[in-house]
């Protein structure tokens, strides 16, 4: 019983600690080459936690682990880049047509909550939270597509990677957002792809 409970409290304390890092790279308060025994100190917490936190950041793209060197923020060439925005396109696109046609009054009420939740991190200056609602928004879009082959490669390989090295103003974001919204919400396809279009695309590669 004892060495259950253990491992079940390191789990969590290494999913904490992921989410914690994942969180820190989104708002992009880290940057370069990670220190491991930094960010033990930093959480307290062992080293154990950390390189598993680090592992499944390398294997979502957000790092990169280079060799007799350790782990980095992964960086993205503007070829690789542009070609992610080509693909992150084409996934939402789908998806908020998917949306539209099959919208629902919970479907209302989730979009609402998020643009509740963005002005609340906007006015508050909470980056980190406004940018894991950001995936959080954009991932809901996607899932409305109902192709499990879609969400999974849009959620490990192009969502993940894009939000943390790509860059667009708070300002412009949640302008961008409550304007996609409101044409879901009155059901104009056309509208609503040239918004989401125009979001995408504004992405700055950093």
């Amino acid at each position: 019983m004892n060495k259950i409970g253990k491992k079940v409290d390191t789990d969590s304390i290494s999913v904490r600690v992921y989410k914690t890092l994942k969180d820190l790279i989104l708002a992009k308060q880290i940057t370069g080459k990670i220190n491991q025994e930094d960010i033990a100190e930093t959480l307290g917490v062992s080293r154990t936690p950390v390189l598993y936190a680090l592992n499944r950041l390398n294997a979502e793209g957000f790092l990169e682990l280079i060799p007799y060197k350790g782990f980095f923020i992964k960086k993205y060439n503007p070829e690789e880049f542009s070609e992610m925005v080509e693909v992150r396109l084409l996934f939402e696109s789908y998806g908020i047509e998917k949306l539209i046609n099959n919208l629902t009054e919970k479907d209302i009420r989730i979009l609402n909550r998020f643009i509740e939740r963005f002005k609340k991190y906007y006015d508050s200056n909470d980056i980190a939270k406004y940018r894991s609602l950001d995936v959080s928004f954009h991932t809901y879009i996607v899932k409305k597509t109902n192709n499990k082959y879609i969400i999974k490669e849009y959620k490990d390989f192009i969502m993940m990677p894009m939000v943390s090295s790509g860059f667009i103003p708070l300002e412009t974001s949640i302008e961008h957002h409550i304007k996609l919204v409101e044409s879901i919400i009155s059901k104009d396809l056309q509208k609503a792809k040239e918004e989401i279009k125009k979001h995408i695309e504004s992405l700055i590669l950093k």
